[in-house]
């Protein structure tokens, strides 16, 4: 697998300027990571996959700023991802939080060490006067049928807004993408990196209905879609090292959403995007955030709970249990 500095192929083809309603802006990254000095590498440095989506974006600032102590390397397959941690191959994934339950119930001793994004599901339609999900009554929308959390999150999101007549129909997210931009769909559910790139490239369609919003309003908790992940074997034996790692990981996720002007610039002049305007605007939409502990539990809980009354095989078994949340 190719590593690369930046956030890889599925970011140069997303991510466009919203606010333009021209051809879509292509950005091209460095795929040159930047150089660190042999004596300053650790011997040992964790071993870190991480998704070209919205989880991933986090670790940005850690792979530049402490390239001497991890080596992040991006996917954009998020299964490539996930195979390699499998293997034992890296030590820490990005992952959304229904694949880390399904992994802790498959194949146990795995740890959530923290939640890194918050609501990234959107409802897209060229529809001007759809603004709530109540306004998806008597239409045909389609959800993503290769993203089990998206799918789990719009059922219940459904269910919360006590709509019933709504005729859910699946195609992939691909699927889905290309036949919103071909203008033969007119309604349909996706995660941030995919709808807005539909978004920016047809004018007339926007972003309708922010589920991560009205999640937060019916539940009264934020809906979580991104966490970070190691093996518990890993972590046990590695305990100081998981500490610092945590320490400079909050520090690099945070950075973006309180720093969103220079965050900007730092994403642009490591390569990570073609300029500033670019990675504002995708910080400003992918909901960044840092969770641990006692709070990551009890969120990652309730959003377990939701998960499961929409679907209830979505975890591969039942919601994890406390050894699942470290430092709970």
């Amino acid at each position: 697998m190719k590593k690369i500095s930046a956030l890889l192929l599925a970011f140069a083809m997303l991510f466009v300027l919203a606010s333009c309603n021209e051809k879509p802006v292509e950005v091209e990254f460095d795929t040159n990571p930047p150089e660190t000095s042999a004596v300053d590498v650790r011997e040992n440095r964790i071993k870190i996959a991480a998704t070209a989506d919205p989880m991933g974006l986090g670790f940005a600032k850690l792979s530049v700023d402490r390239a001497y102590a991890y080596d992040v390397t991006y996917y954009t397959n998020p299964q490539d991802a996930i195979d390699l941690f499998k293997s034992g191959k890296a030590d820490v994934v990005s992952v959304s939080p229904d694949t880390a339950a399904r992994l802790y119930n498959e194949i146990g001793g795995i740890e959530m060490l923290a939640i890194n994004t918050y609501g990234i599901t959107y409802v897209i339609s060229a529809d001007k006067e759809l603004k709530t999900v109540d306004g998806l009554k008597g239409k045909t929308v389609y959800c993503p049928s290769d993203n089990a959390g998206v799918k789990a999150i719009f059922l219940k999101s459904l269910e919360l807004g006590g709509v019933t007549d709504v005729d859910v129909q699946y195609k992939t997210a691909n699927e889905i993408r290309e036949e919103m931009i071909a203008g033969t769909m007119e309604y349909a559910v996706l995660p941030e990196y995919k709808s807005m790139d539909v978004v920016g490239r047809i004018a007339e369609i926007t972003t309708s209905v922010d589920i991560g919003e009205f999640w937060e309003e019916k539940c009264g908790f934020s809906l979580a879609q991104g966490c970070v992940i190691a093996k518990k074997d890993f972590v046990e034996k590695n305990p100081e090292a998981i500490e610092e790692f945590l320490g400079f990981y909050e520090v690099s996720v945070n950075y973006l959403p309180k720093n969103p002007v220079n965050a900007s610039l730092f994403l642009s002049e490591n390569g990570f995007f073609e300029n500033a305007e670019l990675a504002k605007a995708l910080i400003e939409t992918c909901n960044p955030v840092f969770v641990s502990g006692a709070e990551m539990k009890e969120l990652a809980k309730k959003n377990f709970d939701a998960l499961i009354s929409a679907d209830a095989e979505i975890l591969s078994g039942n919601v994890p249990a406390d050894d699942f949340y470290y430092g709970a």
